[in-house]
């Protein structure tokens, strides 16, 4: 089982090459990125959805948890952006699109409960100090 710095660490940015280096005479071979893509975004689309519903979780997440949580954020974008564009309509497209906006409908609030308990954590930290 994956931690959950491990699933907001999924990295994006190779699926979308796979992508954008497909030659149009092998889109056949699409299907099989796209399901793939959504197999392997599945764990995290959980996750998030988990701590969306749940959002007292993020109070055991650190700095790391953050910086990955935001970076995850702009490469859900960045991809999403990429898989409109594409205007290819496959039941593993819907599948993968659908789990991404999921994921960037939830991180927004995420982030800003997350940004809050490090706020506070390190306000404690630092008035335990004085």
């Amino acid at each position: 089982m994956k931690t959950p710095l491990q699933l907001f660490s999924i990295d994006l940015v190779p699926i979308q090459k796979r992508i954008k280096s497909l030659p149009a005479t092998k889109l056949s071979k699409l299907d099989g990125i796209l399901s793939d893509a959504a197999n392997e975004v599945y764990d995290t689309y959980d996750c998030i959805l988990l701590l969306a519903d749940t959002p007292e979780k993020v109070n055991d997440f650190s700095e790391k948890e953050f910086a990955a949580l935001q970076i995850l954020s702009k490469q859900t974008t960045a991809f999403l952006d990429l898989l409109e564009q594409m205007n290819y309509d496959s039941k593993y497209m819907d599948r993968l699109q659908m789990e991404l906006s999921s994921i960037e409908d939830e991180l927004p609030v995420i982030l800003r409960n997350l940004k809050s308990v490090i706020h506070n954590k390190n306000q404690n930290l630092t008035s335990k100090k004085r």
